[in-house]
């Protein structure tokens, strides 16, 4: 499957808005830093988790367990942020790209399409050479050496994620790995096969409109090696409902001990060649991971209960719906002691925790909130609008401002595409929306003059914006550009509030009535790690691009 047909349905539908719940009261004096959830935890939560939770308590006490739970047993060790690219290559405007080889080759791993090399001078300044233990199939084989690209350590992470599995493991995303990412994921699951009692694997993907996602396909790609006396037991599920709302979670979780979780899709030209996407996934272990094997549960039971308007299962050795992970919890102690609220949505066919749970993550601000996203606005193009603004989260940002919280917002840049797209296929692989930073910031002085409206104050919307809002575009580099005069992509799905909690999930801003998860990590030293590893990084480089915020001149027109 093409990329171009990945994204085109982003491009050519018109989402959903938020809906209309009620939530938590905003942060103020009164939310104490050690008050209590209201649920029987073992320890405080902040006042961001503690508001958080009494929302999803209040809207829907019925999910908990389902698409929002809390634990406080999370491990986030040493720097648990994945990052394509990874954190090394920041500041670095030129990024190594590795040569792509043809299966005849004799030098050549052909799954991978990556030459084989015994010393850096084989690669010939294509690539690095080193060991890749993704290219590892059987359990009596050995590593290759190989010239791999700034980002093909990723492909190991995944394959050491999945073949430590005991028991267990769920794989979410909106569609199946291709490129190096399939071999890495085909790898994993041969080896798999070769323990005495494999574990139980259940793939989930989005069916999105031209997405051409056949379950069956799929599996027989992924499991090509392994051999059919072979006892392990993989499914493969997709559901759409509607022409709107499909599967957009990416979650890679075992055993309910060690989940991967964000927003990275496993797409070889869009993450591991030219001009690659900014994104991110975490590494959580503890009473999460089994959070999002058992919102997995959730996406399985649409297609068993056949509650979407399309729904797609092929499985081996035969075909049924797998079991359910239910109240399963890890077998071994992570040594945590983080709290993480886990939350997530299902569409059109489910319930919507999450979005009441970004919200009133923005409301509970009292100093700071830093954002990385894609975009804010609905896909726009050629003047005309694909949906709708978020209006919910514009309203929160707007108010959070106008009661002196500073807003840091990194957006993706007009018209960027992965490097290696062709030109006909990035008219479908935009990562950007097509709005200017002027567009959005004139969205929350529209917000904010609503709010000083109802505040009866007479404080200048323009001016509450221009102080308190950093409305910036992303740059990893002193570069404004890569090196072919492609601009940025942001895939990121970040909120940050008052450097103490963070959520990094699949989820963006804008309106998109899709399946969705994420981690709200409510843990003061978890977030430093997290602004030294990622989002210092982000803002310092993308500083100079800013159109308000303090020491800036500010490019917002005038109040009207």
């Amino acid at each position: 499957m093409k990329p171009s047909f990945r994204l085109r349905s982003l491009v050519a539908l018109s989402f959903l808005g938020l809906a209309s719940v009620s939530v938590a009261a905003c942060g103020g004096e009164d939310a104490d830093d050690s008050a209590e959830s209201g649920d029987a935890l073992s320890r405080p939560l902040s006042y961001v988790g503690q508001q958080v939770v009494q929302a999803l308590t209040a809207n829907f006490p019925l999910q908990k367990g389902k698409t929002w739970s809390v634990s406080q047993d999370a491990k986030l060790a040493g720097d648990f942020v994945v990052q394509v690219p990874p954190r090394a290559t920041w500041g670095q405007a030129f990024l190594s790209v590795a040569d792509r080889c043809e299966a005849g080759d004799t030098r050549c791993e052909a799954d991978f399409g990556l030459r084989i090399c015994a010393q850096e001078s084989d690669c010939g300044g294509h690539g690095h050479c080193t060991t890749l233990q993704a290219t590892v199939a059987h359990r009596n084989g050995a590593p290759k050496k190989v010239c791999a690209g700034h980002s093909d350590e990723l492909l190991d992470q995944i394959w050491s994620t999945m073949t430590a599995t005991k028991t267990v493991l769920d794989i979410t995303s909106l569609s199946p790995p291709d490129g190096r990412f399939e071999a890495a994921v085909r790898n994993a699951l041969t080896y798999m096969s070769e323990a005495p009692n494999p574990p139980r694997v259940r793939m989930f993907f989005g069916d999105f409109p031209g997405g051409n996602i056949w379950t069956d396909k799929t599996l027989a790609s992924l499991t090509r090696d392994v051999a059919a006396s072979s006892k392990l037991d993989v499914s493969v599920g997709t559901w759409r409902s509607g022409t709107t709302s499909w599967n957009h979670a990416k979650i890679i979780a075992r055993d309910g001990e060690l989940a991967l979780v964000g927003g990275t899709n496993m797409w070889d030209v869009h993450y591991l060649r030219n001009d690659p996407v900014h994104d991110l996934w975490i590494q959580v272990e503890g009473g999460p991971a089994a959070d999002a094997a058992r919102f997995a549960d959730e996406l399985w039971k649409v297609v068993c209960e056949q509650r979407a308007t399309i729904n797609s299962l092929a499985a081996r050795p035969y075909k049924r719906c797998p079991a359910a992970f239910g109240n399963t919890r890890g077998s071994f102690l992570s040594g945590g002691t983080a709290s993480v609220i886990s939350m997530g949505r299902l569409g059109a066919v489910g319930a919507h925790p999450s979005d009441v749970g970004l919200v009133t993550m923005i409301r509970a601000a009292k100093s700071s909130i830093h954002l990385s996203q894609q975009d804010l606005g609905p896909i726009h193009r050629a003047g005309v609008e694909l949906g709708d603004w978020p209006d919910a989260v514009i309203t929160a940002l707007a108010g959070a401002m106008t009661h002196g919280v500073d807003v840091n917002l990194v957006l993706s840049n007009t018209s960027a595409v992965p490097g290696d797209v062709s030109s006909v296929e990035a008219l479908f692989n935009t990562y950007d929306n097509g709005w200017s930073p002027q567009e959005v910031a004139a969205k929350f002085v529209d917000a904010a003059r609503t709010y000083l409206r109802v505040a009866r104050s007479n404080a200048d919307p323009v001016e509450v914006v221009c102080s308190h809002l950093k409305l910036m575009r992303l740059r990893s580099s002193g570069a404004e550009a890569w090196s072919d005069g492609k601009t940025l992509a942001n895939h990121g799905k970040v909120v940050v509030v008052d450097e103490r909690a963070f959520y990094v999930g699949s989820q963006n801003l804008y309106v998109a009535d899709l399946g969705e998860f994420g981690y709200l990590v409510d843990d003061e030293a978890a977030t430093k790690t997290f602004l030294a590893s990622y989002v210092d990084n982000v803002e310092k480089h993308s500083a100079r691009t800013a159109i308000s915020g303090p020491n800036v001149t500010c490019r917002i027109p005038a109040s009207e």
